[in-house]
């Protein structure tokens, strides 16, 4: 069966989340390097912990957006469960913003739920469900 556009876009957005995974590693270790060479030791341990976290999380969205590529039926369970993820954090975030008043950035909250309310449904729908189900596993 063909790969659905829809998978495809999703498994877009997944690898952009990979790339910005890669540069929050870079950041990290970066920035450690900095703290580390003005002889301070504070910060360090939580930029290394940043950079450590941060590769793990590019290495899992690259891996998931392989999955979705080739229709492989976790990386749409993964899939559906890091976008319920995000929507609980989108929601918390507004939530949040409105109870402080403070509202620094409700366009990128409202856009983040938006994207991940559309492929949280749009990978429980049956027809794309029915494309994992047929795909061919080596």
């Amino acid at each position: 069966m063909e790969r659905p556009l829809g998978v495809t876009l999703v498994a877009i957005l997944t690898s952009l989340w990979g790339i910005l995974a890669v540069a929050g590693a870079f950041e990290g270790f970066a920035f450690t390097a900095l703290i580390l060479r003005t002889g301070k030791r504070s910060g360090a341990t939580e930029m290394i912990v940043l950079g450590m976290v941060s590769s793990i999380m590019a290495l899992v969205f690259i891996r998931v957006t392989w999955g979705l590529l080739n229709l492989r039926k976790w990386a749409r369970t993964v899939s559906i469960v890091f976008a319920a993820i995000w929507l609980v954090a989108g929601f918390a975030g507004l939530i949040a913003d409105a109870v402080s008043k403070s509202w620094k950035y409700p366009g990128v909250l409202i856009l983040g739920i938006a994207i991940n309310l559309a492929a949280f449904f749009y990978l429980l729908r049956n027809r794309v469900k029915d494309c994992f189900s047929a795909a061919i596993t080596l």
